[in-house]
């Protein structure tokens, strides 16, 4: 990477990496601070009137890409992303965060690596992974599930973060697997999957 860089094959454009021979324009987000209240969930002793504050940060007027696999065809698709400004995406969407509109769609033919993977989403070990040949990142987390079904931190684990670029020993479209675990003799699952392209 270094080389290519020194090289202009590749740029860094609003902090964003890219080759050289693409135009894509890259923006960078205003962001809104807001100072709110929450409540406290993890320690209900200190009750309402103790709310905790914290800062919000809330991005606007940017631009980001979704990339999707599927057998099925564009238009199918582009129905389904145009309605994004009501369903929104991942957590807090309900309450009006996540929503966006949709501004171009278009097909992409991707050549398959066999080897070289970049990883979409946080996952688990798995066994096909060169680590002495992949470029990537460890997190720790501390998984918390439901407070209406177990009200306590379980365990932690390491994850293989997002934008980890592996090697693999096999061809596949996903790495890692889905863990169970049995606390205070109630099943607990994890997804630990990690999508790749």
């Amino acid at each position: 990477m270094r080389d290519d860089l020194l090289n202009k094959k590749i740029n860094i454009k609003n902090y964003c990496l890219q080759k050289a021979s693409e135009n894509i324009l890259f923006e960078q987000t205003k962001q809104l601070n807001t100072h709110v209240r929450k409540k406290d969930y993890y320690n209900t002793s200190i009750g309402d009137d103790n709310a905790l504050y914290y800062d919000d940060t809330i991005y606007t007027n940017g631009l980001f890409y979704i990339l999707v696999k599927t057998n099925e065809n564009i238009k199918k698709i582009k129905d389904i992303f145009s309605y994004s400004h009501f369903f929104g995406f991942g957590p807090r969407h309900s309450v009006g965060k996540n929503s966006f509109k949709l501004i171009s769609i278009e097909e992409i033919k991707r050549k398959p690596n066999l080897n070289n993977k970049l990883l979409l989403s946080q996952s688990v070990f798995d066994e096909c992974i060169n680590l002495s040949e992949s470029n990537y990142q460890i997190i720790s987390k501390q998984y918390h599930p439901s407070k209406t079904y177990i009200n306590k931190t379980t365990h932690k684990m390491n994850l293989f973060n997002e934008g980890s670029y592996l090697k693999l020993t096999q061809d596949k479209e996903w790495i890692g697997k889905i863990l169970s675990f049995n606390i205070d003799k109630k099943p607990l699952y994890y997804y630990g999957i990690g999508y790749i392209i």
